[in-house]
């Protein structure tokens, strides 16, 4: 019962940070990523106590079909929530194709400034010495 309420919320934050973005700081993905690791531990934890051999029937042609339909249906269910999002303009329509959100360069090169004092400039020199003021 435990890994059934910790899939749907894993999947829940899963969706939530996919279509929120950085709306929250991050929040779902960090509770996404924490609540998943518990899944998989719970599910090996799970695997390990209860082993199972597989049978002749499970490799049936109707199992086949079945595992036929439900991908199709999961693909068919991704492309409407892509079409949605990208329709509604939530954060997740606006993602590269990698899944992660564009921040700039400029945006990232002052991360690298800001986190990194002797981050070299296009001149070669520190980055401490350059005089350019940048407005975020």
């Amino acid at each position: 019962m435990v890994l059934k309420l910790l899939l749907v919320a894993v999947i829940g934050t899963g969706l939530a940070s996919w279509a929120v973005g950085d709306l929250w700081n991050g929040w779902f993905a960090r509770a996404h990523g924490v609540i998943g690791f518990a899944v998989i531990a719970l599910l090996i934890r799970h695997l390990v106590t209860r082993p199972m051999r597989a049978r002749v029937a499970d490799l049936d042609r109707r199992a086949l079909l079945r595992t036929g339909v439900v991908a199709g249906a999961a693909l068919g269910l991704y492309l409407v929530q892509e079409t949605l999002t990208r329709a509604t303009g939530l954060a997740g329509g606006r993602r590269r194709a990698t899944g992660s959100h564009d921040v700039g360069l400029r945006r990232k090169t002052l991360a690298v400034i800001m986190h990194d004092g002797n981050a070299p400039s296009a001149q070669g020199e520190p980055a401490r010495r350059r005089r350019r003021s940048y407005r975020a």
